[in-house]
This record gives structure tokens, C-alpha cells and sequence, in this order.
């Protein structure tokens, strides 16, 4: 195994030992406070046997962890015994905690449906007035433009009277009998 990758290894190796560590700390943390409150909390005593027991487990599993092997099945149980329970919901509880989020979904779903129709008519609106602008700027646009076509053909008018004039002149210059 190359040195890198062994120095890898052994920085996991050490991140997982300190993560132990850590668990392991908390959990002393947590036996002394339920310790101070043994007289009254009536359950925890318990919680506090439970809580030096998962952090007796957690480091043996750091010391494990140091010594670059990974954890053996009776650590394991042991972690897995002691860590903390899930807590046991009454299932009727349960059924009122449901209906009570599938209640807040729809509430939440409706504000949801309500604020986006908000702003769609919001767009909508600012969409409106963008298109009015924009029919209102075509409408000039339309009008400065036959104005333009207006002026083009007077200009092309009075080119055209313009040239006819030189023409006459030029025909009239040529029937004249020149005098030289």
C-alpha cells in the first residue's frame, strides 16, 4: 500500500475515532444533566444509566478506531442497544399528528395556489400594460410612417414636375433657332 493511501487510511481511521470521542462526550454530557435532574424527572435515572453506557460503547469504538481496525459485532450490539430509542407514539396520537400535517398541506398548498394566482394576474397586468405600450408605440410608429410615405410621395410629386419642367425647358431651348 502506497504511503498516501495509507495516510489516508489513518486520517479516516482518526476522523472516526474522534467522531466517537465526540458521541462519547455528549453522551456523559447528557447522564450528568439527567443525573442533576434525577429528583424530578422520573425517568431520568434511566436515561442517564443509558447515556454512560453508549458512551462507555462509543469509546471503546474510538479506541477500536485508533487501532486501525474497524468495529467487531459486540461493539456494534453494544452501540446499538444503548443509543438512545425512538420514542413510542400512541397510534391514535399518530393519526391526529398526520391529519393534523395533511391539514396544514392543504392550508399551506391553498396560500401556496393563492399567492401564485396573485402574481400571475400581477403579470398579467404588467404584461396588459406592456402590450398597450408597445400597441400605443405600433399606432405611432404606423402613423410617422404614412406620414413618411405622405412626404415621400409629394417629394416624388414634385420631382417629377420638377423634371417635366426641365424637360419642357430643354425642349423648348432646342426649337428655338439658335443665334450665332
Amino acid at each position: 500500500m502506497s504511503s498516501d493511501s495509507q495516510s489516508r487510511r489513518d486520517a479516516q481511521f482518526e476522523r472516526l475515532a474522534q467522531i466517537a470521542d465526540d458521541m462519547a462526550a455528549t453522551a456523559e454530557t447528557s447522564a450528568n444533566v439527567h443525573d442533576q435532574l434525577a429528583g424530578s424527572m422520573p425517568s431520568a435515572a434511566e436515561h442517564a444509566a443509558r447515556d454512560r453506557l453508549f458512551a462507555a460503547a462509543e469509546r471503546r469504538a474510538a479506541e477500536t478506531f485508533r487501532a486501525h481496525e474497524l468495529l467487531p459485532d459486540d461493539i456494534r450490539e453494544a452501540v446499538r442497544a444503548v443509543r438512545p430509542a425512538q420514542p413510542v407514539t400512541d397510534p391514535d396520537q399518530r393519526q391526529v399528528d398526520l391529519d393534523a400535517r395533511i391539514e396544514d398541506f392543504h392550508r399551506r398548498e391553498h396560500q401556496l395556489r393563492e399567492r401564485e394566482d396573485f402574481l400571475e394576474r400581477r403579470e398579467d397586468y404588467r404584461t396588459d400594460r406592456h402590450d398597450a405600450r408597445d400597441r400605443a408605440a405600433d399606432d405611432r410608429d404606423r402613423t410617422a410612417d404614412a406620414r413618411d410615405r405622405t412626404a415621400d410621395a409629394r417629394d416624388r410629386t414634385a420631382d417629377a414636375r420638377d423634371r417635366a419642367a426641365d424637360q419642357r425647358e430643354i425642349d423648348f431651348e432646342t426649337e428655338q433657332p439658335r443665334l450665332e
